[in-house]
């Protein structure tokens, strides 16, 4: 998520001076004491007065962040799902191209009806577009690829988790389009 704050923690009757950040998974606190806390241990998150309080485990550390507390809070509590990360909205015309990750697959149906597996006949005709490029030569294909969406919309190409690892392609530009890869690296 890459939010970060300079801020106090008060954990286990100490208190210290360092940075938290929230990122996708977990609430880390650097300073003279260490913290990483996982949001799957965390049982409560809630702000008061500048102050993100989080409840995991018997444990409960405060987070002195200011303005940031509240967005925090709704962050741990309610992390933006996959599709909302991508921009996927109802009613979007979704072309889905060569990928094999089933769970996805069914996650785009549940969000739109507008469900392509294959390149849309009329260019500009898809609002986003995943294409999984599995080689190296399949990142040509992007090219030809951005011509079906419509301008301004972002696509996305990603590699097999399990896979080989792709390079990330050069980011380029139709209108706002960009060419991004969610395989490791």
């Amino acid at each position: 998520m890459g939010y970060d704050a300079t801020c106090t923690l008060k954990y286990e009757g100490k208190t210290s001076r360092g940075t938290a950040w929230l990122e996708q998974k977990d609430l880390i606190f650097r300073g003279p004491v260490r913290l990483a806390i996982p949001f799957t241990t965390i049982t409560s998150a809630t702000a008061h007065d500048g102050t993100l309080h989080v409840q995991f485990g018997e444990r409960r550390a405060d987070f002195a962040i200011g303005d940031a507390a509240e967005k925090w809070a709704k962050r741990i509590t309610n992390p933006p799902s996959r599709l909302d990360k991508l921009g996927v909205k109802p009613g979007m015309t979704v072309s889905v191209i060569g990928i094999s990750d089933k769970t996805f697959l069914e996650e785009v149906k549940s969000r739109t009806a507008k469900v392509t597996r294959t390149p849309p006949s009329v260019a500009g005709s898809a609002d986003l577009l995943f294409y999984e490029a599995t080689h190296r030569d399949a990142l040509q294909r992007l090219r030809a690829l951005a011509t079906l969406i419509t301008p301004r919309a972002p696509s996305g190409s990603c590699g097999r988790r399990d896979g080989p690892r792709l390079p990330k392609p050069r980011r380029w530009r139709r209108g706002s389009v960009r060419a991004s890869s969610t395989s490791r690296s």
